[in-house]
């Protein structure tokens, strides 16, 4: 008999004689209770064997995670709700230059003091919260050698397997290369967009000077600047003459302004070697002299000169003025250069129009002359 059947057997019935009637059902019983016993075996030896394999799934799986997290060419952190570093993958360790030995659990603001002192916390924060935020603003834990680069952080609630906010998850992703060739494609579209603004205007106007008056304004906005010039050299090229410019409201204007090239090496600089030139501090530079009169008079501090070329002779300049100290970089000269290419063109244009003009105008003069003077011939006899 199960012992746990004859125990209820003797606690009701004590040391009475059973029946055999009796004695063969409580034996069917018994054999009941053992087969239960072994079905509930078997039950707990089967949960045990899947209990054993999840966990080793969950293993195999966390390996995978992390073997996945390790050998990310982008940089992944974790973090708790203390702000304490819990995950800091190969690629955060070279971005940072920090081990991940030196963070695992340790506060953020304890390895990165400066980073927890800028806005940058507000991420962590927002990650908590179990909001996800990107920004492709420097972090602060970025090492000097790649602050050169750009980066996009993005920053990430991270959850346990039920569900429950447990932490945040950052990756930092270098994004230089896409970011230039984005920057580049845009820059290659707002030239390209000046220069047919630039053709356009100046092929639609036949006076030199009204050309100049757009190249100088479409190249001031585009370079985001107050005022540009442009000046033409004289007859006996001795001197360069402000005929056209673009100033905002306010600026007082250089038109008519005759800057002579004796004592302006600048000018000659630009006008013999047919390049341009960015003179630093226009109001003090000895190469500069000429301009330094004009150049306190307008505020100008930065001021870049680029050669007007028409068939490999340069006739002018065009002078692009910054009020502060500006580095002009390589795109935004090469961009002023092919301004001035374009509108070089449409000027020997403009000035062939100008010479036919006045050539017909003296034909029509001498034509009327001379018919003046057959009239009087004839009235005379």
């Amino acid at each position: 008999m199960h012992s746990l059947l004859a125990r209820q057997v003797k606690r009701h019935l004590g040391e009475a004689a059973l029946s055999p009637d009796i004695a063969r059902l409580l034996e069917a019983i018994g054999q009941s209770y053992a087969q239960a016993d072994t079905d509930r075996e078997m039950l707990v030896r089967s949960l045990e064997l899947v209990s054993d394999e999840l966990r080793g799934m969950h293993v195999s799986m966390r390996a995978i995670f992390e073997q996945l997290v390790n050998s990310s060419a982008e940089g992944i952190f974790a973090f708790d709700h203390r702000l304490r570093f819990t995950a800091w993958n190969p690629a955060m360790a070279e971005i940072s230059g920090v081990r991940n030995t030196q963070v695992i659990g340790k506060l953020a603001g304890e390895v990165f003091p400066e980073f927890v002192a800028s806005d940058g916390i507000g991420h962590f924060a927002s990650a908590l919260a179990g909001q996800v935020t990107t920004t492709e603003i420097m972090p602060s834990f970025v090492a000097a050698e790649h602050r050169d680069r750009v980066f996009e952080s993005r920053y990430a609630p991270l959850r346990d397997e039920n569900g429950a906010l447990i932490g945040g998850l950052a990756v930092i992703r270098d994004i230089t290369r896409p970011k230039h060739t984005q920057e580049k494609l845009q820059r290659q579209l707002r030239e390209t967009l000046l220069l047919n603004r630039v053709i356009a205007a100046a092929t639609s106007v036949q006076e030199p000077r009204q050309i100049l008056n757009i190249v100088c304004e479409e190249l001031a906005l585009t370079l985001n600047l107050p005022q540009a010039a442009s000046a033409l050299l004289n007859d006996d090229r001795t001197a360069l003459d402000v005929v056209a410019e673009y100033c905002e409201p306010g600026r007082p204007s250089a038109l008519g302004v005759l800057l002579p090239l004796a004592g302006n090496e600048a000018s000659q600089y630009v006008i013999e070697h047919r390049q341009p030139l960015v003179i630093s501090n226009a109001q003090t530079d000895a190469r500069n002299q000429a301009f330094h009169e004009v150049g306190q008079q307008r505020g100008t501090v930065t001021l870049l000169i680029v050669p007007l070329i028409i068939r490999n002779v340069v006739v002018g300049t065009i002078g692009l003025d910054a009020l502060d100290e500006r580095v002009f970089s390589e795109e935004e000269i090469a961009l002023a250069q092919s301004v001035a290419a374009a509108v070089s063109q449409a000027l020997e244009n403009a000035q062939l129009y100008v010479a036919v003009q006045q050539e017909l105008a003296e034909r029509r003069k001498a034509e009327a002359e001379r018919e003046r003077a057959y009239a009087d011939l004839l009235h005379a006899k």
